[in-house]
């Protein structure tokens, strides 16, 4: 069980670090990139010889979503990506 004392220390503790790491974290935002990028396939099968379907025809499009962060400077870099399909 976590005691109220603790809690606040952790807290304190938590806002030390995020005060203190801002001069880090220029290169997180300054650096990161997003890209979205569209795909389109279509596809014209034409059956020959006996089959019970003289064609097939379809069509479908796709989105890719890419995301990459900068990293952080300092002893540890941080950095994050993301993809979305």
């Amino acid at each position: 069980m976590i005691t109220a004392p603790a809690c606040i220390r952790f807290i304190s503790l938590l806002v030390t670090l995020i005060v203190s790491s801002q001069s880090y974290a220029s290169g997180f935002i300054d650096e990161s990139s997003a890209t979205l990028t569209a795909r389109n396939y279509y596809l014209d099968r034409n059956y020959l010889g006996e089959t019970p379907y003289p064609a097939a025809r379809e069509w479908a499009q796709g989105f890719i979503f890419k995301s990459q962060s900068g990293f952080t400077e300092g002893p540890i870099g941080f950095g994050v990506d993301f993809g979305g399909f």
